[in-house]
């Protein structure tokens, strides 16, 4: 019984440390400029987050004479979970949002100021299969007039 079970062990051990790193590597551009670039390792099928924000607090509204603040997060945050497939691929599932404050215009209510933030996001989310080692393009977007350009390379 004891050998069974340390058989079993064993089996489950070696299966567990047979789980690929992939490393990966992202960038973002906006007009050929690049505003975010992340690149990491992480296990077969398992999520590589990433997140470079900026959180700002303003006054959005008044209630009972008094400010009621918010907050608006500026910058990227992005999930991309590579899978190892049995013919050597990987297949890639991503998630990136990146938020650029435009503006952020003020107005006077009696005696406060509150803050109306402006802001451009571009957002995409998707799966797509790459060889070892290639970078895959997502298809270009415009946002506000602004292009951006998103590259994923996934490497074993």
């Amino acid at each position: 019984m004891k050998g069974i079970l340390f058989m079993a062990l064993a089996t489950l051990a070696t299966g567990a440390s047979a789980a690929e790193t992939v490393h990966l590597t992202a960038e973002l551009t906006r007009n050929g400029e690049s505003v975010a670039r992340f690149s990491g390792d992480t296990t077969d099928r398992v999520t590589f987050p990433y997140r470079d924000v900026k959180t700002i607090t303003f006054n959005k509204s008044v209630e009972h004479g008094m400010p009621v603040a918010d907050n608006v997060d500026i910058g990227t945050i992005g999930f991309i979970t590579p899978a190892v497939m049995s013919n050597g691929k990987i297949l890639i599932r991503y998630h990136v949002k990146y938020v650029r404050l435009l503006e952020m215009n003020t107005t006077k209510v009696g005696k406060l100021q509150l803050d109306l933030p402006r802001t451009e996001i571009f957002q995409t989310a998707s799966d797509t299969t790459v060889a070892n080692g290639e970078t895959f393009q997502v298809p270009e977007s415009q946002s506000n007039g602004s292009k951006y350009v998103l590259n994923i390379t996934a490497s074993k």
